[in-house]
């Protein structure tokens, strides 16, 4: 299954280059461009409810059937599932630990956060919507729908 972020970088990008890499699977986009390269990580085995925390499987329409990866280098890394631990990737229970994380979510509960920034900007699910933690301002928002916010946040990078 195609998730939210797949589709946008196959919109945006193309199709991926498809390398085995032992027990995942890489999706690869823009490879020869390293600020614009992205990568998501793909495991056959894993299965959503299974293998991810069930107050998490609001995330599945996101991530499809990949299970974490970089977007745009590593500007945002989205956090992995199943219990798989990648060099420069907080798992998603990790994300979910972090004080930051803890903070946003004393001023907005229920956010499903699996992507982060620069560690200081996170970004989560709720009700369809793209919530956005600001740490060094104590800010958080969400007004746009998650794929529209992505892509936009994607060619405001892109463009910086």
């Amino acid at each position: 299954m195609i998730g939210i972020l797949e589709s946008i970088l196959r919109k945006r990008y193309g199709s991926p280059r498809v390398v085995q890499n032992g027990p995942l699977i890489e999706y690869r986009w823009n490879e020869t461009d390293e600020s614009r390269s992205s990568i998501l990580y793909k495991d056959e085995n894993f299965v959503w409810g299974r293998n991810s925390p069930e107050e998490l499987i609001a995330l599945k329409p996101i991530y499809g059937d990949a299970i974490g990866g970089f977007l745009l280098g590593d500007s945002f890394k989205v956090a992995t599932l199943g219990g798989h631990e990648l060099w420069g990737l907080y798992t998603l229970p990790m994300i979910q630990d972090l004080p930051p994380i803890h903070r946003a979510l004393e001023l907005e509960p229920g956010i499903g956060f699996f992507m982060d920034a620069a560690n200081v900007w996170f970004y989560g699910a709720k009700d369809g919507i793209l919530w956005e933690y600001d740490e060094p301002f104590d800010e958080i928002w969400g007004e746009v729908d998650i794929a529209t916010r992505i892509d936009q946040l994607l060619d405001q990078w892109e463009r910086a």
